[in-house]
């Protein structure tokens, strides 16, 4: 090809992109010195499509050249010849004389003439090898979801998570692999990620706690999740009271702050007794009131969950955010359960349970709960009073 601009010339001589240009008919016009570079090194993949400045032979068969690439190589070609539309090369490999390179480019009409651009990316493969490799090589879960959520990339841990290969994965959603109740808890969080930009939750699954951060990055989501099941479980035991199981008065204190701090209008404080400790304790010994103290802790965490605290040596606490009718239901099941209880003497509780009110300091919520902790022990113990 007879270049008239020397400029343009001068760029396409001194790429480090290689190009070939092809007349309608499929000779070869120009090849760039960094294509002919490319064409002495990969024989005979792209030996066999031209020779500089020499016509291009329409006819090579695949048998004669022998390898698939090149078949394809040529069949685009001619479709781009034929139909004038662009197609992309992508990732075909050709063996040089030392190494094998990684080739990307494209094909497309260009006034009148076959244009074929070809890029080594070798090297920018082995470095994304590299990263990937060293990914999969760490335990945290990784993944990146792109503007419809769909998985755009996750490393071997998040694969085996998940149970499935990284190629499974691919362009699925939280929808096609997990249960509807999980996905949607997932969805929800991705969502409030791009509204915020990021997220940093707790996850259990199973017996394995996670620490999740979700990123928004561009229009997508890149997601790291850590096991912290031991972290968790050590810092867990700073809040939890080794004799009942129960959430500690440190605890308590905490989730009475937050109370205020989300001016949580909906809330309950109940304060309970366990009835006669010190009785037990002087005429059984110590290790009697604490068998009872455990007892007890146990029946509040399995109906209260994680809403439970033992926050003074006969006294306990609960903190609920149910409606009334749950929250009452939840009590009366306590001491039907205390009933059920087959220990002598009876394990009985007193208790007051009243509406936490945010325009009022701890104290005055706590003296106001207690009064009615009193007023059931001066009418016999071993019943509940409700101010709600």
């Amino acid at each position: 090809m007879k270049v008239e601009n020397n400029m343009f010339k001068t760029i396409l001589d001194s790429s480090q992109t290689g190009f070939v240009v092809f007349d309608e008919q499929l000779n070869v016009l120009y090849v760039n010195p960094y294509m002919e570079s490319l064409s002495h090194e990969s024989c005979p993949l792209l030996t066999h499509l031209w020779t500089s400045q020499t016509n291009f032979c329409l006819d090579v068969t695949c048998c004669q050249c022998c390898d698939e690439q090149m078949c394809d190589v040529l069949h685009v070609l001619k479709e781009v010849a034929c139909d004038k539309k662009r197609r992309s090369l992508n990732h075909f490999l050709v063996d040089t004389k030392t190494s094998q390179r990684r080739l990307n480019g494209s094909v497309q009409w260009l006034d009148g003439h076959v244009v074929m651009e070809l890029q080594d990316i070798t090297c920018n493969h082995q470095s994304s090898n590299l990263i990937e490799n060293l990914l999969d090589s760490i335990d945290e879960l990784l993944c990146y979801k792109d503007e419809q959520l769909k998985y755009q990339y996750i490393n071997k841990a998040y694969a085996q998570f998940l149970g499935k290969s990284k190629e499974e994965v691919l362009n699925l959603t939280d929808h096609e692999l997990l249960s509807p109740e999980l996905a949607m808890h997932c969805i929800n969080s991705d969502l409030l990620t791009l509204q915020n930009g990021e997220v940093i939750t707790y996850e259990e699954a199973g017996d394995v706690v996670y620490k999740v951060r979700k990123l928004k990055y561009k229009k997508g989501i890149f997601f790291v999740g850590k096991d912290v099941t031991k972290e968790h479980y050590y810092g867990k035991l700073a809040y939890v009271d080794q004799l009942t199981g129960v959430y500690n008065r440190h605890k308590f204190m905490e989730d009475i702050s937050s109370i205020y701090r989300l001016e949580n209008k909906n809330c309950y404080l109940g304060i309970i007794d366990l009835d006669g400790l010190r009785d037990l304790n002087n005429t059984y010994g110590h290790h009697k009131g604490d068998s009872y103290l455990a007892t007890l802790g146990r029946l509040l965490q399995r109906i209260f969950k994680e809403v439970s605290y033992r926050i003074g040596g006969d006294e306990f606490a609960i903190l609920l955010t149910e409606e009334e009718s749950k929250l009452q239901n939840q009590i009366n099941q306590l001491f039907d359960e205390l009933k059920q209880l087959n220990l002598q003497p009876q394990l009985t509780i007193s208790m007051g349970v009243r509406t936490f009110d945010c325009s009022l300091s701890y104290e005055e919520n706590y003296e106001k709960t207690d009064q009615l902790l009193y007023r059931v022990k001066q009418a016999g113990k071993n019943h509940v009073i409700y101010d709600i």
